[in-house]
């Protein structure tokens, strides 16, 4: 029997499972970078774009429909015929304009030159955000809660990793988080424009 596996397998598999940051594995990420060409071959034949940020270190597969409503790809490379393998994720009202106000801290971090690599976020400033624009909450309890639970979706998606590894679903206020660069390619103008258009017609509705 002929050994199909490859040097770049163990990259294609991690970014079937998620992004691949080039700090968490720098063997790996240095495979990918030089078997790129290779892995983007092998995933575009079931429709998928492997996005690859090179100065922000991490890369992350995506349905080349969506690459090409980012104006990442050309419209003569989608196929609607294939089924939607990387699945999108709805997001409410509040996670939304939270997803927004991160991306645009990020743009004011990268702006200001800081010298940290990432922009570090307590808990607290998170509250903050969600506060910014939610009514205010008249069960501490249940809005510490929510705010806990839309955290834990955002580390989940990778769009925050925290600082030290977290041992339950509540979360100390004290709590660091360093917000990844990947939301700026999630999230780019775009993105931006559509959901702060999205908010604005929906603006209401979910912020009870």
């Amino acid at each position: 029997m002929v050994n199909t596996v490859q040097e770049w397998s163990k990259a294609a598999i991690l970014l079937l499972k998620g992004p691949v940051y080039e700090n968490d594995d720098r063997k790996t990420w240095a495979i990918l970078l030089r078997c790129r060409e290779n892995i983007n071959n092998y995933f575009r034949v079931i429709g998928l774009h492997v996005l690859i940020e090179e100065e922000d270190g991490y890369a992350y597969l995506e349905q080349i429909k969506d690459s090409v409503e980012k104006g990442m790809e050309s419209e003569e490379e989608v196929n609607d015929t294939l089924p939607r393998l990387i699945r999108k994720v709805p997001f409410s009202y509040k996670m939304s304009m939270l997803l927004v106000l991160l991306r645009q801290e990020m743009d004011k971090f990268i702006s200001s030159r800081n010298e940290s690599i990432y922009p570090i976020l307590h808990k607290s400033e998170i509250m903050g955000l969600v506060k910014s624009y939610t009514k205010e909450a008249t069960d501490q309890t249940k809005f510490n809660n929510d705010v806990d639970s839309m955290i834990n979706k955002l580390v989940e998606l990778t769009y925050l990793k925290p600082k030290e590894k977290l041992l339950s679903s509540k979360i100390s206020d004290e709590a660091e988080f360093e917000l990844s660069p990947i939301i700026k390619s999630k999230i780019n103008a775009n993105v931006m424009k559509e959901m702060l258009e999205k908010l604005d017609k929906n603006e209401g509705e979910e912020n009870e």
